[in-house]
């Protein structure tokens, strides 16, 4: 797991954070992935999201059926690299408990 924080080569050019972790889930390759970036609303936003793996860097996930949750929306915040950071940082933080709920996500659709 590793933190890679940049910044955009296109439109508003602001900063991005992204930490991604590949583990396998239900019998297939699974990847979380942890975003943090400005959102349309200007505020500093964090995500994390589920996608799976097809081939070796091609990740697929699939609206309002997999996992994506927003973890903390940052208002007036502005955009820098160290704003940037410290919010993925308390993200990063909570790695484990966010594992946990995606595997609960997973096990409920199981049953359904």
């Amino acid at each position: 797991m590793e933190t890679l924080i940049r910044r955009e080569r296109w439109g508003a050019k602001s900063w991005r954070a992204e930490t991604k972790e590949t583990f396998p889930l239900n019998g297939r390759t699974a990847q979380l992935e942890v975003t943090t970036s400005k959102n349309s609303s200007g505020d500093l936003a964090t995500y994390a999201s589920i996608g799976f793996v097809n081939q070796p860097g091609i990740v697929t996930t699939a609206i309002f059926a997999d996992y994506f949750k927003v973890l903390e929306i940052g208002k007036k915040v502005r955009c820098t690299d160290k704003n940037v950071a410290a919010q993925q940082n308390r993200a990063v933080a909570r790695w484990a408990e966010i594992k946990e709920r995606v595997f609960e996500f997973y096990a409920q659709k199981e049953l359904v």
